[in-house]
């Protein structure tokens, strides 16, 4: 259980290191429980994958060896928690498996023997799931529902924290963006970088007014490298909650093309944009982490060298050296990737980036 956790919630070598043991140990132990968790660490495996057929190829296989497991055994816990949470690792718009991680987890929710078992933590993230599935189902009465229901059972604070996020989220009221066109140039891009925020984060209200603010703020600037950075990044945002793969494709595709060519200068607050957007896309599509990695750097030296007037926060910060290690490590530059953590590790030991690859840079001294 160790190694699964590790791979859960650790990268490509956690997987790897996790595989290679089950490969042996399902041989030895042929229980539902061990077979189930090899699958899902296949799954993993192809999921990290940049070649698309390999990782369209794991998933489907991974679903139907979990399905078929569990026809064979409903009434063990174990393995719908574990098809629950695979089933919400994927993309919804090529899978749509959200409706089956809501029954699994409806059901472990009436299960009281597996909740007295498992304990309040467990109880309190298949809550916190049940609400994303929700989520993913564009069910936002249900979701709030849910962890409106979870927060009055006193969660952790990591726990509570994600809930209030996702609620602030979709708090989102769309305003008549008519009346930005009387406020100043400022307060325009303030609440159209708000929307944009908001949208990334994944309030599709949000996402849809920032595409139209950023229009009207281009159309009004022309010449304006932050206008029109931020529409195009808008309009590849949109893909992001498009109803089919085409429409996901071809907006992402869109966006892309006009934020190769709209950043000019080397203003740091548009290539963070522009990285993260770069580092978020499936690397077997689009093929953008050295896009981001090369954003992301130039970033970073930035910050460094003007530390007294920042170009972006130090949470930004922080949270750029985690995922800059990330990039490095996953097109191989191991040494790299060590060198930026250790960074990350010295500037804030105690962030919650710095937990996270702790281990990975304590492994490597």
């Amino acid at each position: 259980m160790e190694y699964y956790q590790k791979a859960l919630y650790g990268d490509a070598d956690d997987v790897k290191e996790a595989l290679n043991f089950f490969d042996v140990f399902v041989l030895t132990n042929p229980s539902p429980e061990v077979e189930m968790i090899h699958i899902d660490l296949q799954s993993m495996q192809g999921r990290d994958s940049i070649n698309t057929y390999e990782m369209f190829g794991s998933a489907i296989k991974s679903m139907k060896a979990m399905d078929s497991l569990i026809n064979e055994h409903p009434s063990l816990h174990e393995l719908r928690a574990i098809r629950s949470r695979h089933c919400l690792r994927l993309p919804e718009l090529f899978f749509r498996r959200a409706a089956i991680a809501v029954s699994d987890i409806e059901t472990l929710l009436k299960a009281e023997d597996y909740l007295k078992e498992t304990g309040a933590d467990t109880h309190h993230q298949l809550l916190f799931d049940l609400g994303f599935a929700y989520e993913k189902l564009d069910m936002l009465d249900a979701a709030h529902e849910t962890w409106n229901k979870l927060l009055k059972l006193r969660p952790s604070k990591d726990i509570k924290e994600r809930v209030q996020e996702k609620l602030t989220i979709h708090s989102y009221k769309e305003i008549d963006l008519r009346t930005l066109s009387t406020v100043t140039k400022e307060k325009l891009y303030e609440a159209a970088k708000e929307m944009h925020h908001l949208g990334a984060k994944g309030s599709k209200a949000a996402a849809k007014q920032s595409l139209e603010a950023w229009e009207k703020a281009k159309d009004a600037f022309p010449d304006c490298e932050i206008a029109k950075t931020y529409y195009a990044a808008s309009v590849a945002l949109k893909g992001k909650f498009a109803s089919d793969p085409q429409e996901m494709f071809g907006e992402t595709i869109k966006g892309l093309k006009l934020l190769k060519s709209c950043i000019k200068s080397d203003d740091p607050e548009l290539k963070y944009l522009r990285g993260c957007i770069y580092m978020c896309l499936p690397e077997g599509f689009f093929h953008t982490s050295d896009k981001a990695a090369k954003d992301f750097k130039s970033v970073k030296s930035a910050y460094e060298n003007n530390r007294e007037n920042a170009p972006i926060t130090k949470e930004q910060y922080l949270k750029l050296l985690y995922d800059l290690g990330h990039l490095y490590k996953k097109t191989s530059f191991i040494d790299k990737a060590m060198k930026t953590w250790k960074t990350l590790m010295k500037e804030d030991p105690h962030s919650e980036y710095a937990r996270r690859i702790a281990h990975q840079v304590g492994e490597e001294e």
